[in-house]
């Protein structure tokens, strides 16, 4: 194999890897299906081996494919990396930015941004999966939104929120149907709507305070959800109680549609954070999100620090 050819096709293949299917990796890279197919039949043929066990359903890595992919992605995204460090030289911000949002935080944070960062910043396209599991940053993304508590230790982290307030939610038609509870000790007699949290698949406790305690409040109710969204629509409805933040709520609140209850036991955590790694903190086209979400959302700025809440 000539040195000139020795990377022909390594991008796609990689590709092919991640997503496990040939369309799905011709969208990522904005080429067709048989142009990457071609690509890695080309690749196979130089290498004297398959990389792939191809059917109509799957596409997997034979064993010499799965050796392959783990020597070279790391080589490959030092690469990728080199490419994105192009950017620092660059008078404007450009680029594909990749974020990880849970639902919860889409009204709050990002629906207030897009229209103006859109608007702002035309040589950065903004791609946003909307997921509730705690997807890793590893899959591609370049910086994710959690609350403060589940961002991990490793990454820097950005506040984008005040602290919130979770309280427990219900709507007029509700509180007419079925009154108010009074008391914590009460909630175990109302109709409440609970999440499945979507990686563990464990029931979110709601978790108030008695005096200066946490407790955990096993509620019962016939309505499970893993979409933090959802809960809040059903509330709407009358359907039961939920659980939730005030500043996902709030909306809901000041159209009157939902009300506050036992607001004496409301329990504070962190707000909402951009997380990231600190090497990806460089790139101009999140330096530009992220400069923005402070002027927009009116949040102060802080140095870093080892495992940074800046």
């Amino acid at each position: 194999m000539t040195k000139a050819r020795l990377f022909d096709g390594l991008a796609v293949a990689l590709a092919v890897e991640q997503h496990r299917s040939f369309t799905q990796a011709a969208r990522a890279l904005g080429v067709s299906a048989a142009a990457v197919s071609q690509s890695v039949r080309a690749l196979e043929r130089r290498l004297g081996l398959p990389l792939f066990q191809r059917t109509s359903r799957k596409v997997a890595l034979t064993e010499a494919g799965r050796a392959f992919c783990e020597r070279v992605r790391p080589a490959a995204e030092q690469v990728a990396d080199a490419h994105e460090h192009l950017n620092d030289y660059r008078q404007r911000p450009v680029g594909h930015l990749r974020l990880t949002v849970p639902r919860i935080a889409f009204v709050p944070v990002l629906q207030p941004l897009l229209a103006r960062f859109h608007s702002e910043f035309p040589e950065i396209s903004l791609e946003v999966s909307l997921d509730d599991a705690a997807i890793g940053l590893e899959r591609g993304f370049d910086a994710g939104i959690r609350f403060g508590a589940a961002v991990a230790e490793d990454m820097v982290g950005i506040r984008l929120t005040p602290d919130v307030r979770w309280c427990v939610f219900g709507a007029p038609a509700y509180f007419a149907r079925r009154g108010r509870p009074r008391s914590l000790d009460e909630l175990v007699r109302h109709e409440c709507l609970i999440y499945r949290f979507p990686t563990s698949r464990a029931l979110h406790r709601w978790e108030l305070m008695r005096g200066r305690r946490v407790t955990p409040i096993d509620v019962r109710g016939r309505l499970v959800t893993d979409d933090s969204q959802s809960l809040i629509a059903m509330a709407v409805q009358g359907m039961g109680l939920t659980y939730s933040a005030d500043l996902v709520a709030l909306p809901e609140v000041v159209a009157g549609r939902l009300e506050p209850v036992l607001e004496q036991h409301g329990r504070r955590t962190p707000g909402l954070y951009l997380y990231f790694p600190r090497r990806m903190q460089s790139q101009t086209k999140l330096r530009a999100f992220i400069d923005l979400a402070k002027a927009q959302l009116r949040q102060p700025s802080a140095s870093a620090g080892t495992a940074s809440r800046r």
